[in-house]
């Protein structure tokens, strides 16, 4: 999966919205952030981002969920550069995750980012 794919299919099932706030003309970060956030509350429920040619994005889960997909599935580790209690980091193309199981955990993230 592209990256753009992988914003269009956050922003086809939620009612996400994109912005850049980490990418500002005085910023030193090397990382592209795509960051989606709630139309409603404002919250963030993914992070979309690169590191060295890797596609990753970071979603919120269930703390009783993290552990059972850290220890069950590949390409799923602690949040990069978030609570690494709920957040979780999944590389989208080296993950033994279906694409549809993705889109399960992104739903699952805006479900629990809308509180």
């Amino acid at each position: 999966m592209e990256r753009q794919e992988l914003i269009d299919l956050v922003l086809a099932n939620t009612d996400g919205y994109e912005c850049y706030p980490f990418n500002g003309p005085n910023s030193h970060e090397k990382i592209k952030w795509t960051v989606i956030k709630h139309r409603s509350n404002h919250k963030i429920m993914a992070l979309i981002f690169e590191i060295d040619g890797q596609l990753l994005i970071d979603i919120k889960l269930d703390p009783d969920q993290v552990d059972i997909l850290r220890q069950s599935e590949t390409g799923v580790y602690p949040g990069y550069h978030m609570n690494k209690v709920h957040w979780n980091t999944v590389a989208v193309n080296r993950t033994s995750l279906t694409n549809d199981e993705i889109l399960g955990l992104i739903k699952e993230s805006a479900k629990l980012t809308l509180k």
